[in-house]
């Protein structure tokens, strides 16, 4: 009797440890090492903005009748694609509703329209980072007419550069005075918005014809030298944003830097570059050398001589072939050194 109470034991012993050592298998199958590594998916399925969280971006207009009216599907076709960053500023090649000319249309007086309020809200709320290009000039201070005049009123968009009449938004503020006023609109710009936008631009492509009577790389640093301190003393937390410059033409941007000596407030140096303009080439057309002269070697990273008080720790770094950055940093912060959003 004590001996067949020992077998039952033993037999149940045997079929808890058999059990468990079957349970255990299904519950953690064998990982093969080829399964151990992270693979890419066969598929990626379709998100909105507002699920992405580090995705790509596009420099858009903002919504204005009657050509593109703020109630049709390309607005929120934009979340549907799921972009996450957006660039706005300009209406195509004309001022915007961040614009100089719009938010100061009475001198000393800001104001942002109820419809750039709801498109930024839009854009917040759909998930997206928004970058602000704070341009161009407003008549009111920065006309070169003798007499200047007490109202800035908006054209519509047909205009274009290059516009050198009198009361055009391309005249750049250039003395102590119209500076400024202008760091005077940039700073309202960042504190009514601080709360939505984050990331601030100072002008669109400040070396050729949207800054009069050409692009100027000396005035343009004595702007930004002032432009960078408003900005981070409105918001300590705003990145700021150099450029976009239209060419990636280093020796431009060395002026433009040696003469405001802040590139160490400069968070992002962005750039355009459109080889074959014009010509409605494809997109491969990248690759056959366009601003050889500015560009390195894949892999070959050239730093700058100068001071980090003076210039950016490396702000031209690495182009690929297709005239692409790879990588860059500066003095605040890793950065890429590219336009951050498509412009």
């Amino acid at each position: 009797m004590r001996l067949h109470a020992q077998q039952c034991r033993l037999r149940y012993a045997y079929l808890l440890f058999l059990s468990t050592l079957i349970a255990s298998s299904l519950i953690v199958p064998a990982q093969s090492p080829a399964q151990g590594r992270r693979e890419l998916p066969q598929r990626v399925p379709p998100k909105r903005s507002s699920q992405i969280q580090d995705g790509f971006g596009i420099n858009s207009d903002l919504p204005r009748d009657p050509y593109l009216p703020w109630n049709r599907w390309w607005w929120t076709r934009m979340f549907d694609a799921g972009f996450k960053w957006i660039r706005i500023g300009q209406y195509e090649n004309s001022s915007d509703r961040t614009s100089w000319d719009w938010i100061e249309q009475k001198r000393g007086v800001y104001a942002a329209s109820p419809e750039l309020e709801d498109y930024v809200d839009s854009l917040v709320d759909n998930g997206m980072n928004i970058q602000v290009q704070l341009m161009y000039g407003n008549a009111m201070y920065t006309s070169p007419g003798g007499k200047l005049p007490d109202a800035s009123v908006p054209e519509p968009g047909s205009f274009h550069n290059d516009d050198r009449s009198l009361y055009s938004v391309f005249w750049p503020p250039n003395t102590p005075e119209q500076i400024a006023a202008f760091d005077r609109y940039a700073a309202w710009m960042v504190n009514h918005f601080r709360d939505r936008i984050h990331y601030w631009a100072l002008w669109n492509e400040q070396d050729i014809g949207y800054w009069n009577p050409w692009g100027n790389a000396e005035k343009y640093g004595r702007l930004l030298a002032s432009f960078v301190p408003t900005v981070h003393q409105a918001d300590p937390q705003a990145k700021v944003i150099y450029g976009g410059q239209a060419d990636p033409s280093r020796e431009f941007t060395q002026r433009a830097l040696d003469t405001c000596k802040c590139a160490a407030g400069i968070d992002v140096y962005a750039y355009h570059t459109y080889p074959g303009y014009g010509q409605n080439v494809n997109p491969e057309a990248m690759d056959y050398g366009a601003y050889g002269n500015e560009s390195f070697p894949p892999g070959q990273v050239q730093m700058n001589r100068c001071s980090r008080n003076t210039c950016l720790a490396a702000w031209c770094i690495t182009w690929s072939r297709a005239s692409r950055p790879l990588c860059g940093s500066s003095p605040r912060e890793q950065t890429v050194t590219s336009t951050m959003i498509l412009g």
